[in-house]
């Protein structure tokens, strides 16, 4: 974090999943202010949680993750005292030297998003149209008509859409050949995620094999 606590403007997050609220927390930590925009109705993102039936919560986002960054390891330590996070008897995949092991929220998926955004400015049901930027700063241009201006701008949607917002506001242009390149040639492969409410306990459904890194 190296922008002026002085400055009037704050910093823009586009998108309220895991990295956009991770990174809107870690900045206002810092004391500098920051606005999230997040064109859905809540925040979460891949920490998604579904109600069904008769209300059970089920998620069907990224359920399991695992610590690679000593960063993320001290924030898991804090969430875990705090009850948001708990151990799962999983091995990470490949064996883990630092004998870090897997991670799920407590709860539905959605709490820890939801703690996360706590205290923050997140504006929900926003649809970023494009990112430009003039002599003053950065210029995020919503679809309803309105503008939000910022001192600096962190995109988290996914790569085309974040590609999108930086052609449509003539910035894509002005990446390192290289990097367009890479950000380019990214692939998403679609997943299926089934939910199940079982009428009595299943003893042939083998547990999750791998976890999310985190």
């Amino acid at each position: 974090v190296n922008l002026s606590h002085d400055n009037p403007t704050p910093v823009l997050v586009v998108g309220a999943g895991a990295a956009g609220l991770l990174a809107a927390r870690a900045l206002a930590d810092q004391g500098l202010e920051v606005i999230v925009v997040e064109k859905g109705r809540g925040v979460g993102g891949r920490l998604a949680t579904r109600r069904l039936g008769d209300g059970s919560p089920f998620d069907h986002g990224a359920t399991l993750f695992e610590p690679v960054t000593a960063s993320f390891r001290q924030r898991l330590a804090t969430w875990e005292a705090d009850g948001f996070v708990e151990r799962v008897g999983l091995v990470p995949a490949g064996g883990s030297e630092d004998g870090s092991c897997a991670f799920r929220v407590r709860g539905p998926a959605t709490a820890l998003a939801k703690h996360l955004a706590r205290g923050l400015d997140v504006r929900l049901g926003v649809k970023a149209e494009l990112l430009s930027r003039d002599a003053a700063g950065f210029v995020l241009a919503l679809e309803d008509g309105t503008t939000l201006r910022g001192a600096a701008t962190i995109l988290t949607p996914p790569v085309p859409q974040a590609l999108d917002l930086l052609a449509r506001g003539g910035l894509a242009g002005r990446l390192p050949e290289d990097l367009r390149a890479a950000l380019a040639a990214v692939v998403y492969r679609p997943g299926l995620v089934l939910l199940l409410r079982l009428d009595r306990r299943a003893t042939a459904i083998p547990p999750a094999a791998k976890s999310r890194r985190g």
